[in-house]
This record gives structure tokens, C-alpha cells and sequence, in this order.
């Protein structure tokens, strides 16, 4: 074999990176989702190529709500537009579908850094909105799985 000119060991080295990023965050909240719910509602993600290029990034982050006990139903929560060669800046946009952000993109967040962005996903989910959208889709899914 010859010689091994790149600049890390192995694939361990490199899960120090994996830590904060945005995909990794919103990850380990759609698990405390599902922790916190019984999993009657848990997060799910789908990573879509953006078609738009006049939006300034190329991979749209989708976050939706699933609810197995009303036939799967799904709600779009947020979406982070980012690049995949970077970790920030990335955009949120909160309760718009993909399809309405390609129409008229306008972000509710623009995040800088981890900090920025861990505010921002913050505010979101503790948001009175989500709160209340949260409380209802519970309710309506142990109401179901109660019958």
C-alpha cells in the first residue's frame, strides 16, 4: 500500500465533527420528542437538493412531526437550508412546506454558529405554536389509541 497522505487517522478521528453540527442537533430533538411523547409523536427528517438556486443553498433539512396513530400523519415543524460542505451559516424557515419557501423564501433565522443556531432551534420548539400543535396531536393520537 502507499503512502497515506491525508490528514486524519481513521473514521473516529473524524466523529469529533459530528457532535454540533445542525443535522446532529436536530437529530438528538426529534429523539427527546419521541422520549417525551411515549412516541406517539416523534420527529422525523427528509434531505431534499434544492432546485432554486437564487435562494443561496443547495440542501433543505426537512423536520416533521409524525403521528403513527392518525394514519402517519406528518407536519412540516421547520426546515434548515444549508450546504453541504458547510456546517453554518444555515437558514430556518418555521411552519412554511418546501414547497411554499422555493415560492417566496424568507427565513426566519439565519444562524451563524451553534449558539446561534441551538437559540433559534430553542425558540421554535418551545414556541407557543409548536407548543399547542404538540399538545393537540397528542391528544388526539391517545384519544385514538385509547379507543
Amino acid at each position: 500500500m502507499g503512502k497515506d497522505l491525508w490528514g486524519f487517522k481513521d473514521e473516529r478521528e473524524l466523529e469529533k465533527y459530528v457532535v454540533d453540527i445542525p443535522e446532529t442537533i436536530l437529530k438528538e430533538q426529534m429523539d427527546n420528542l419521541g422520549d417525551k411523547t411515549g412516541y406517539n409523536i416523534y420527529g422525523v427528517s427528509s434531505l431534499m437538493k434544492i432546485k432554486n438556486s437564487q435562494i443561496g443553498y443547495d440542501i433543505a433539512t426537512v423536520f416533521e412531526l409524525m403521528v403513527p396513530a392518525l394514519d402517519k400523519y406528518r407536519k412540516t415543524l421547520l426546515i434548515v437550508y444549508s450546504k453541504p460542505e458547510s456546517t453554518y451559516p444555515v437558514a430556518i424557515t418555521v411552519g412554511n412546506s418546501y414547497e411554499d419557501d422555493m415560492a417566496m423564501f424568507n427565513p426566519k433565522y439565519i444562524c451563524d454558529n451553534t449558539d446561534e443556531f441551538t437559540h433559534a432551534l430553542g425558540e421554535i420548539l418551545q414556541s407557543t405554536d409548536t407548543l399547542n400543535l404538540i399538545a393537540v396531536l397528542y391528544a388526539k393520537a391517545k384519544a385514538i389509541n385509547n379507543e
